[in-house]
């Protein structure tokens, strides 16, 4: 559940939905921290600690920003960052968005039909949502395989790594990224978090997916699926 700061909506959702992710849309915090600096330094460094995949990195970049500048530090802290950073997701929602783009994007083409009465407004939105699905299936019909666009760039992505075995079913994989992880094949994990939190093999597990000659498609989440 995306939010923007309205404090009355955010406690009465963690009320009455208190085993949902709750998450504030960063694109209202961003705005919010204009009040306080319009330094692009900052807003790098925000997006750098929404970014953040896993605790080590949020809290190196968090210590960054604290030396750089302290005010801007605490007004930071004070928000709790399992709301909008990817460190902290849990990965039950498969999703790793950090703004309310598509919440946005459908209230605006459902604006037209706000102020019509229940049943019209209903229809208008029926009526929407079958043109979409039309829509959707025309990309899926023209689809190479069961795994949507991004699934498939990630796995292509994948043949860029150099993996090491390393015992126990685990492999150290380094990419052209800079980055080095430890795949573990029995726990289906990457220390790198992304696929926890997305439901997607992140490109270092795809590697081994390769090497291994597995189906790079049984890892993933069904909603990647078509």
């Amino acid at each position: 559940m995306l939010f923007t700061f309205c404090k009355g909506l955010v406690a009465s959702s963690w009320t009455l939905y208190p085993c949902a992710e709750h998450r504030f849309c960063l694109g209202h915090i961003h705005k919010n921290m204009k009040k306080i600096s319009r330094e692009k330094v900052f807003q790098d460094m925000l997006w750098n600690l929404a970014s953040a995949t896993t605790i080590q990195e949020f809290n190196h970049a968090m210590e960054e920003l604290r030396m750089l500048n302290n005010d801007f530090y605490e007004w930071v802290k004070a928000i709790r960052p399992q709301c909008w950073s990817r460190a902290h997701f849990i990965g039950r929602a498969h999703c790793d968005g950090l703004l309310n783009n598509l919440c946005e994007t459908i209230n605006n083409q459902i604006k037209k039909a706000r102020d019509q009465p229940i049943i019209t407004c209903l229809e208008y939105i029926r009526e929407y949502l079958m043109l979409r699905i039309v829509s959707v299936q025309k990309v899926i019909d023209k689809a190479v395989g069961p795994l949507t666009p991004t699934a498939t760039k990630k796995k292509s992505d994948a043949a860029q790594c150099v993996g090491k075995f390393c015992g126990n079913g685990k492999y150290q994989v380094s990419g052209p990224w800079m980055d080095q992880c430890v795949v573990n094949m029995v726990h289906h994990t990457c220390s790198c978090r992304r696929w926890e939190i997305t439901g997607i093999p992140c490109k270092l597990m795809g590697f081994i997916q390769t090497i291994l000659c597995m189906h790079a498609t049984l890892d993933l989440d069904l909603c990647f699926h078509y």
